[in-house]
């Protein structure tokens, strides 16, 4: 039997369970998307047109480390499973940030896994300084986890403009079931922490659920609840969002998803947070099918990741590194931008 070690929900959580709606959550995701698109057409053209018009960032996400202290079931990095761990140098990163940026991309986001210590964060931080001193890349997102006041803000002062913290999951038991060890596996600490990062100076912050971990209404409510206190905590916020559905990973991984999600209620979801979020940056990544992808641009999707590998140098120095999920859809900055076109709206890069 698998030893638990994540700590038991506090505060934060309880409030997030009072103010969650699931039943609203529940009952909007019950109606045929056909039906929602009708009823609430005018709102979704108004939010689009107030706050993005007609853009949409593509954007690429550049994996530097595929080391981590968690050992979390869904993952390919979890710490447990044998694979290849590879680190990239300051030169590597550099070389695989210029190499984007000849396709197309001004906007990247770092991801590494998980490892809060100041000599790796430290290392991060020369790397977007380096980024954004020596190529075309004009902006950058991270994706690090949980770390300290002053690592925040070694970041943040490097030039990085956004951070994502995604929960993966609300519920107090599959959070503790699914993150078996590390320091992800404490609960309390990933919540309160993303406004930690906008205290920072972050004004552009990322939340998300991986869906297929736990049932979607009550996940989804308390996501929009976590996401409206840290806007009473911070006015001034940029809010993004994410919804990655659980892909596999490979053989030696086999984590089953215990709570499906299909096509037609994931592109409900998107719809239930564009309408209750009519500002916030909404994305989808190549986790998703292309021609899904596509059809999410009507529902108000604004960002999309393109030309993907989710593996540590492999847009260019290797080919055999251990990618964190497979992607589904392999189109290049071009191919996507031209979806995009074809969709009516304007692809941008930053």
């Amino acid at each position: 039997m698998t030893t638990l070690t994540a700590q038991p929900p506090a505060p934060l959580l309880e409030h997030l369970a009072r103010r969650a709606h699931p039943c609203e959550t529940e009952l909007f995701l019950a109606q045929p998307l056909s039906s929602l698109l009708a009823q609430h057409a005018v709102e979704l053209a108004r939010a689009r047109h107030e706050h993005f018009g007609r853009r949409v960032l593509l954007f690429a996400p550049l994996y530097v480390a595929n080391a981590c202290m968690n050992d979390c079931s869904y993952c390919g990095f979890r710490r447990s499973l044998r694979v290849r761990r590879q680190r990239l140098g300051p030169g590597a990163v550099l070389r695989e940030a210029k190499l984007l940026a000849e396709r197309g991309h001004r906007s990247l986001d770092l991801v590494a896994g998980e490892v809060p210590r100041d000599v790796f964060i430290d290392s991060v931080a020369r790397v977007v300084e380096a980024i954004l001193r020596r190529t075309a890349i004009e902006r950058i997102h991270l994706n690090l986890g949980v770390l300290s006041d002053a690592q925040f803000r070694r970041l943040r002062d490097a030039g990085a403009v956004g951070y994502h913290l995604y929960q993966e999951t609300y519920d107090a038991e599959t959070y503790a079931r699914v993150h078996v060890a590390g320091p992800k596996s404490a609960m309390e600490p990933r919540l309160e922490a993303i406004a930690r990062a906008h205290a920072a100076g972050f004004e552009r912050i990322g939340l998300g659920i991986l869906l297929g971990l736990a049932p979607l209404a009550p996940e989804l409510a308390r996501l929009v609840a976590h996401a409206e206190w840290l806007a009473e905590q911070a006015p001034d916020v940029r809010l993004g969002f994410s919804l990655p559905r659980i892909q596999r990973v490979d053989d030696s991984c086999g984590f089953q998803t215990p709570a499906p999600v299909d096509d037609e209620t994931f592109l409900r979801a998107l719809l239930f947070l564009r309408l209750k979020f009519p500002r916030a940056e909404l994305t989808v990544t190549t986790r998703e099918r292309a021609e899904l992808r596509d059809r999410s641009l009507a529902l108000g999707v604004t960002k999309l990741s393109a030309g993907v590998s989710t593996a540590p140098g492999g847009y260019g120095q290797s080919d055999d590194a251990t990618p964190q999920f497979s992607i589904h859809d392999e189109r290049s900055f071009a191919e996507v931008a031209q979806a995009v076109r074809a969709s009516g709206l304007e692809p941008v890069a930053s």
